[in-house]
């Protein structure tokens, strides 16, 4: 009864979820024009159609956009090869102990918002070094985008819930297919529309096994998440999720990592969400999954293989490119993140945390 009531009502985080393969969709007919100001910031110059892939690329990012980089950055390297290595660090990390890039590298600092106050610090640090700051964006006339030397909007629109979802979705997809336009080619585009395909397509079936597993997961206290390679970016963006919006400890482990410690404080009261990252290690995946349901009611699969169909436990997706596995995954850490939530009512914040946040903010201030 309380899983139909749950089911029946639409939160708004849960319509962006719904909205979010669209929305990532429509930016693949748009993706010369959305990815052109990165080109060109990268050429130095404006009015050179052809692609000018840099010499290294430095994502700068946090949050969700960092979760976001951490799932494009299979596709992204595969597409741009040795020539042009892609890496991803922090805010935080890059302002304190990173040095500058070498000018024949591209730097983007990424903020849906545009407010975290970490990503302006960034874009602040790389003027003070000299080097282009290039802000990608939701928001092309937030305070990082006016801080930058060039704002690029990847196409999100518009997301009013704290809880960014299509902006997740939307940012990975803007990634690929900027590895593409600095690549100078569309190889891989099919496997990026098939990948957002399934992501439709698993935003469709998460509701239905929410319901089926509604005391379950509705009573999660304490939850990992396990996986590795390309299955590792949906793993971290799974787990902030859960933890922003349920409000329990959510962590994160590579599979085999998982075994080697972390699984001696299992009991029956945990939940294990098992991300099969496909390939060689689907074998170990499905071992240490199992393993996990003999200690916990609470242990699930996330596949794409059709053998485990049968299996209750089993959240099969479709088969996608090994690279581009957490985007087909995705929507079903948002819509548990936004069923369970809603129905627990979860998502209001202890009183404290405001006390918290005047200590040490995260976003500019409104007065500011």
């Amino acid at each position: 009864m309380a899983a139909s009531a749950a089911a029946s009502s639409t939160p708004s985080m849960r319509r962006y979820v719904e909205r979010a393969a669209a929305a990532a969709e429509s930016l693949v007919s748009r993706r010369a024009e959305l990815v052109a100001p990165v080109i060109e910031a990268c050429r130095g110059a404006r009015g050179h159609a052809a692609a000018c892939a840099p010499s290294r690329l430095v994502i700068i990012a946090s949050g969700s956009s960092f979760n976001a980089a951490q799932m494009a950055l299979p596709f992204m390297r595969e597409r741009l090869g040795a020539s042009c290595p892609v890496e991803v660090t922090t805010p935080f990390s890059y302002v304190h102990f990173s040095d500058a890039p070498e000018p024949s590298a591209l730097a983007l600092v990424v903020t849906q918002s545009g407010r975290s106050t970490n990503a302006i610090e960034a874009i602040d640090k790389l003027r003070e070094q000299c080097v282009r700051a290039v802000c990608v964006t939701g928001d092309a006339s937030s305070p990082a985008a006016a801080h930058a030397d060039v704002a690029v909007d990847y196409g999100v629109g518009e997301e009013l819930v704290g809880y960014v979802t299509k902006g997740v979705t939307t940012l990975v997809t803007f990634l690929c297919l900027l590895a593409m336009g600095l690549s100078g080619s569309d190889e891989g585009l099919a496997e990026l529309e098939r990948a957002l395909a399934a992501a439709w397509k698993a935003t469709n079936l998460a509701p239905g096994f929410v319901e089926r597993h509604f005391k379950q997961l509705t009573s999660m206290q304490v939850a990992y998440i396990c996986s590795a390679g390309a299955g590792m970016g949906v793993s971290l963006e799974g787990a902030l999720k859960i933890g922003e919006t349920v409000h329990i400890p959510c962590m994160v482990s590579e599979l085999e990592e998982f075994i080697h410690g972390p699984n001696l404080q299992l009991t029956p009261a945990y939940t294990v969400f098992m991300v099969d990252p496909g390939g060689s290690a689907s074998k170990r995946a499905w071992q240490v999954f199992e393993a996990c349901r003999a200690v916990t009611d609470g242990a699930y699969l996330l596949t794409s293989d059709e053998s485990r169909k049968d299996d209750p436990c089993a959240f099969v997706a479709p088969r996608v490119d090994p690279a581009l596995v957490s985007l087909a995954y995705l929507p079903f850490f948002q819509m548990v993140s936004a069923m369970v939530s809603e129905a627990l009512g979860s998502e209001r914040q202890h009183p404290l945390v405001g006390r918290f946040k005047e200590i040490a903010s995260a976003k500019v201030r409104d007065e500011q």
